[in-house]
């Protein structure tokens, strides 16, 4: 039975393309079958069309075309509204950033694909963002070369910053154990934590610069949260 039982039921597509005597329609069922897609139960025609419950070949493919036909579902500049049928906080971002824009007016520009793959999706880490934002922003386009090295610092403070906010809420924990007062700390992590989760929700409208900005606010609410238990600890002694 398929890792995906439940969209996999009685849906032709999946049957068929499991089996497909295209080995490129293999490989395309095998990702979606190890994918977050696939454990959701999102199916091929969720986002190709087609009717699964279809076995002739002609009527299964009603409304499927080769993405890059205009008409397909799943043409490149109708990926991100398809995408944020489900994603709709990531979608919603998206639109407000100068890559939707380039995307939907010239027709150029990375969508959800570029950067998340189709069937095996990903997200990307701090290891690997400047290498892909440096497919279009590089020296030699002269297209906002700095980009790649800020995406990566970004991202890697913003992991940097999820560790800090770890390790002062042990610090919290064995405070209130010693009867110390971390109230005041405590309302400053968690505006921390708000405010580092609202950053990550962002990302997707690459306001790089805005985001860095933030995460220098958001250092210091950590920091005022351990300035002001170190305060609380030097009172209790």
């Amino acid at each position: 039975m398929p890792v995906a039982a439940a969209a996999a039921a009685a849906n032709s597509c999946v049957d068929c393309h499991a089996v497909a005597a295209s080995r490129p329609l293999r490989d395309s069922h095998a990702d979606w079958e190890g994918s977050i897609h696939a454990r959701l139960h999102v199916a091929c025609e969720d986002c190709h069309a087609g009717n699964p419950r279809e076995v002739d070949k002609g009527s299964a493919h009603q409304g499927v075309y080769g993405a890059m036909n205009p008409r397909s579902t799943v043409y490149y500049t109708k990926i991100p509204g398809l995408c944020g049928q489900c994603h709709k906080r990531e979608f919603l971002d998206f639109q407000s950033s100068s890559h939707y824009r380039s995307l939907i007016s010239q027709g150029t520009g990375p969508d959800c694909i570029a950067c998340h793959d189709a069937m095996a999706t990903k997200v990307i880490g701090a290891a690997a963002i400047a290498k892909l934002c440096g497919v279009c922003h590089n020296p030699g386009n002269r297209n906002l070369p700095e980009v790649g090295a800020l995406a990566r610092d970004i991202l890697s403070r913003m992991a940097g910053i999820d560790w800090k906010i770890a390790q002062v809420r042990e610090k919290l924990k064995v405070a209130g154990r010693q009867g110390v007062n971390q109230n005041k700390a405590s309302g400053f992590l968690n505006l921390a934590s708000r405010e580092l989760r609202d950053c990550k929700a962002n990302w997707h409208t690459f306001q790089l610069q805005r985001m860095a900005a933030r995460l220098d606010g958001v250092d210091s609410l950590v920091q005022k949260a351990l300035d002001s238990l170190e305060d609380h600890k030097a009172g209790a002694q």
